[in-house]
């Protein structure tokens, strides 16, 4: 199968970073009533360019796969905004793109 790239998407791909996060947060809430709340994940913000290596390493409950879940698109994130090759967090279209 091939894919032919209009102008506007290819310009918007080349352009843009490969992740950027803006104050991501995630509290889940938990308990019998839901009445408790645990937050893992607070005030994250980032910019991955293209090409760059990145880890991500942290002990365990620090967010490490919370963090991942938001940026795929699997968990909204309660507070803030995030992008992938310039389209919102959980866009289709940058799944396509994705490995």
């Amino acid at each position: 199968m091939v894919e032919v790239l209009t102008n506007e998407s290819q310009k918007q791909i080349i352009q843009s970073n490969a992740i950027v996060a803006d104050g991501l947060s995630k509290v889940y809430r938990t308990g019998f009533w839901l009445n408790q709340k645990i937050s893992s994940l607070q005030s994250l913000s980032l910019t991955i360019s293209k090409g760059e290596t990145f880890g991500v390493l942290g002990p365990n409950g620090a967010g490490k796969t919370t963090l991942l879940k938001i940026l795929l698109g699997i968990v909204q994130p309660t507070l803030g905004t995030g992008e992938i090759l310039g389209y919102p967090l959980g866009d289709r279209t940058a799944k396509r793109y994705i490995g």
